[in-house]
């Protein structure tokens, strides 16, 4: 005979809304970083700079976005899906399915997208699922209260 899920306590939901605003804080710092700073930029065409290895390191760091992602999106549909499970509310879901789809935009489509649609869409998509995240924990509250 199956068990039904535990009462959810809110922990995933909090690990969620803080692992997507990390995501959206690094894919949005990172790019930002060589912008701000021209020298980064510089070093890495030029393998006698001081800053070469930290402009190599940042670009590396570019690349695990993919990984944030998702990670992102897994922890968020366990997080917000369970939450559903026992309030029946729908709006956390298709808040959390559009930040997804915007940060999966954002990434796979960055070569048909110039530079700030990019930012733009991560940016979007970190923080409609940090929204997700905090609705979803707001009715959980309310859930338990009644």
């Amino acid at each position: 005979m199956a068990s039904l899920p535990t009462r959810p306590t809110g922990l995933l939901d909090r690990a969620g809304a803080l692992w997507a605003g990390l995501c959206a804080l690094h894919c949005l710092a990172l790019p930002l970083a060589f912008v701000a700073a021209p020298a980064l930029t510089a070093a890495l065409y030029s393998f006698h700079a001081p800053q070469h290895g930290l402009a190599i390191a940042l670009l590396r760091a570019i690349s695990l976005e993919p990984w944030f992602i998702g990670i992102s999106a897994a922890v968020s549909g366990l997080a917000i899906g369970h939450g559903a499970y026992w309030h029946r509310r729908w709006p956390p879901v298709v808040l959390a399915l559009a930040g997804v789809a915007s940060l999966a935009l954002a990434w796979f489509g960055r070569l048909a997208f110039d530079g700030w649609a990019h930012l733009i869409g991560i940016g979007l998509g970190g923080a409609l699922l940090v929204g997700a995240h905090l609705w979803n924990l707001r009715l959980l509250a309310r859930l338990r209260r009644s």
